[in-house]
C-alpha cells in the first residue's frame, strides 16, 4: 500500500512559509523563503538545505495527504463479502479464493454470478473447531480456578489458535 498525495502545481513566487512541497520524492515543509541576487528564489525546507527556483518555476504544493490506499480486490483465502455489485446492498456472504484469484461465493444462489465485483469485504481466518473449543475451556478454567497453571493453559491455547490461524492464511 502506498500513501496518496494530492498536489497543486504552484508558481515558486506563490509558495508560502509552512506550505508542504514535494522535493525529491518526499514531502517537506517550507521553513524559509529567500530572494537571491541571481534572481532566483531559495526555498528552504526542514531537511533540504535549499531549492533554487526561478519565480515562474512550478512547485508541487501538497494540499492533501490520504492514508494508505485500500486494496481494490481482496487477497485473503477466505473473506466475508459485505457489499458487492451483485445487489449493492449489505450482505454477509462467505467466499473462497480460487487459484486464479477469483472468489467462489457461498450464498445459496445456484449458478455463477459473472461480472460481479466485490466492493467491501472482511478478511477471515479459518481455525480448527477443536482449537476454539480448547480455548473456550481454558478460558472457563482460568476464570473458575484463577491458578497460574490455568492461566498458562489459557495462554498456550491462545498461542495454538493464533499459530493455526496464521498457517491458514498462507
Amino acid at each position: 500500500m502506498t500513501d496518496t498525495v494530492t498536489i497543486r502545481p504552484t508558481r515558486a513566487s506563490d509558495v508560502k512559509l509552512g506550505d508542504r512541497i514535494r522535493v525529491g520524492g518526499s514531502t517537506e515543509t517550507v521553513t524559509r523563503i529567500e530572494d537571491s541576487p541571481t534572481g532566483t528564489i531559495r526555498i528552504r525546507t526542514d531537511s533540504a538545505p535549499y531549492v533554487p527556483l526561478y519565480h515562474s518555476n512550478i512547485v508541487d504544493v501538497v494540499v492533501d495527504t490520504h492514508g494508505p490506499e485500500e486494496p481494490t480486490w481482496p487477497t485473503s483465502p477466505l473473506i466475508r463479502v459485505t457489499r458487492s455489485t451483485y445487489t449493492d446492498t449489505p450482505c454477509s456472504d462467505l467466499a473462497l479464493r480460487d487459484p486464479d484469484g477469483d472468489y467462489i461465493i457461498n450464498d445459496g444462489d445456484p449458478g455463477p454470478r459473472d461480472a460481479e465485483t466485490i466492493t467491501e469485504w472482511e478478511d477471515l481466518a479459518a481455525v480448527r473447531a477443536d482449537l476454539i473449543d480448547a480455548l473456550r475451556e481454558a478460558r472457563d478454567d482460568a476464570a473458575d480456578d484463577g491458578s497460574p497453571g490455568a492461566w498458562l493453559l489459557l495462554a498456550t491455547s491462545v498461542d495454538d489458535l493464533l499459530d493455526d490461524a496464521g498457517r491458514t492464511q498462507t
